[in-house]
Protein backbone atom coordinates (compact mmCIF):
# COMPACT_ATOMS: atom_id res chain seq x y z
CA UNK A 1 0.00 0.00 0.00
CA UNK A 2 1.53 3.50 -1.15
CA UNK A 3 2.36 5.36 2.16
CA UNK A 4 3.17 2.33 4.00
CA UNK A 5 6.26 3.67 6.59
CA UNK A 6 8.47 1.68 9.25
CA UNK A 7 10.54 4.25 11.33
CA UNK A 8 13.41 2.57 13.50
CA UNK A 9 15.90 4.03 16.22
CA UNK A 10 19.32 2.35 16.52
CA UNK A 11 21.18 2.82 19.53
CA UNK A 12 24.38 1.76 19.11
CA UNK A 13 26.27 3.93 21.11
CA UNK A 14 26.34 8.25 22.00
CA UNK A 15 24.09 9.11 18.60
CA UNK A 16 21.03 7.51 17.93
CA UNK A 17 20.28 6.87 14.23
CA UNK A 18 16.47 6.89 12.99
CA UNK A 19 15.76 5.27 9.89
CA UNK A 20 12.38 5.81 7.84
CA UNK A 21 11.45 2.79 5.40
CA UNK A 22 8.73 4.11 3.20
CA UNK A 23 6.58 2.14 0.28
CA UNK A 24 7.38 4.45 -2.50
CA UNK A 25 5.19 3.80 -5.42
CA UNK A 26 0.93 1.78 -5.77
CA UNK A 27 1.07 -1.52 -4.96
CA UNK A 28 4.03 -2.07 -2.69
CA UNK A 29 4.14 -2.27 1.28
CA UNK A 30 6.51 -2.67 3.67
CA UNK A 31 7.19 -6.11 6.14
CA UNK A 32 9.21 -6.37 8.86
CA UNK A 33 10.41 -9.62 10.37
CA UNK A 34 12.54 -10.14 13.73
CA UNK A 35 15.03 -13.51 12.63
CA UNK A 36 17.65 -14.83 15.26
CA UNK A 37 17.83 -11.06 17.34
CA UNK A 38 18.00 -9.07 14.21
CA UNK A 39 15.01 -6.72 12.46
CA UNK A 40 14.74 -7.26 9.27
CA UNK A 41 12.54 -4.19 7.43
CA UNK A 42 11.77 -4.63 3.21
CA UNK A 43 9.93 -2.94 0.91
CA UNK A 44 7.61 -5.93 -1.19
CA UNK A 45 6.14 -5.53 -4.52
CA UNK A 46 2.75 -7.61 -4.76
CA UNK A 47 4.45 -10.67 -7.45
CA UNK A 48 8.18 -10.57 -7.42
CA UNK A 49 10.71 -10.23 -4.76
CA UNK A 50 11.90 -7.74 -2.07
CA UNK A 51 13.04 -4.33 -3.51
CA UNK A 52 15.29 -2.98 -0.56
Amino acid sequence: MKGDRVEMAVDAGEPTRTHEVVAGRAGRRVETAVRRGVVEVSEVTPVGPPRR
